[in-house]
């Protein structure tokens, strides 16, 4: 039985390790392929930073407007 928590465990990790290499290489992509390879670090963390963005407001509660 502890054999089978183990492995259900391990498969976990290795499911969301190949997602994060996914998305790392992704991210990578995107950069090299948008702005190409001058000031690579700085445009991955431009890139990283309106990710971070397009993400917060996609899961931000609707704002109720005042107009009718």
């Amino acid at each position: 039985m502890c054999d089978i928590k183990v492995a259900v465990e391990m498969a976990l990790l290795r499911k969301i390790f190949w997602l994060a290499v996914f998305l790392i290489a992704t991210l990578s992509f995107v950069v090299l392929f948008e702005k190409g390879t001058t000031d690579f670090i700085p445009n991955l963390q431009k890139q990283a930073q309106e990710f971070n963005e397009m993400v917060r407001a996609q899961f931000a509660p609707a704002q109720k407007s005042n107009k009718p």
